[in-house]
């Protein structure tokens, strides 16, 4: 049974591993756009902590 229980678990990470793969692949422009355009910020943690502060004060 333990056996099993490993297997799933190496296939579920093998599986999330090549969805990540794939993802990146597809979306190569998106994710490298910040190295191609000075203009884009690296990360949208701007984005992020104004989008926080409206959702703490409703």
């Amino acid at each position: 049974m333990p056996n099993t229980i490993k297997a799933t678990t190496e296939m579920a990470t093998k599986l999330e591993s090549y969805n990540l793969a794939c993802a990146l692949r597809d979306l190569k422009s998106d994710v490298t756009l910040f190295a191609n355009d000075l203009a884009v910020q690296f990360t949208n943690n701007k984005a992020e902590s104004d989008l926080r502060m409206v959702k703490l004060q409703l």
